[in-house]
């Protein structure tokens, strides 16, 4: 997976984002998303991910919108998951999930990226 660290002033998932989201809605459009080959739980929904995340307007959305993360950790709990991975810049749903699956081994790829734009994984053990 590639990544580029992106600098920003102001917080995700908040009106601060209106004035940016035409212009990431069009940028959007030029990713080739493909539909999830494993169970993916959206953010923006908190349930199953459909083949709705391969669009642009999905992830216009998800930015701007307020993130489903309790509803997404219900639904996770149900399906007994064996691991969890988590991509982001800090394990923040591990932090605030870890209650509801102790015993759950999470994979977090939080590391700085790598000179070829690749994050660094960290196993966490429950």
């Amino acid at each position: 997976m590639r990544v580029k660290e992106l600098e920003v002033d102001r917080a995700g998932h908040s009106p601060g984002m209106d004035k940016i989201l035409d212009d990431f809605e069009n940028t959007m459009r030029s990713v080739d998303i493909q539909p999830p080959q494993i169970t993916v739980i959206s953010s923006l929904t908190g349930k199953r991910a459909t083949n709705d995340i391969c669009t642009a307007a999905y992830w216009r959305k998800h930015l701007r919108e307020p993130v489903q993360f309790a509803a997404g950790v219900d639904l996770l709990d149900g399906l007994k998951p064996t691991a969890f991975l988590e991509i982001g810049p800090a394990p923040v749903s591990l932090r605030n999930g870890e209650h509801h699956f102790a015993t759950t081994p999470w994979t977090v790829a939080t590391e700085p990226p790598t000179r070829e734009g690749r994050l660094g994984t960290a196993s966490v053990k429950p």
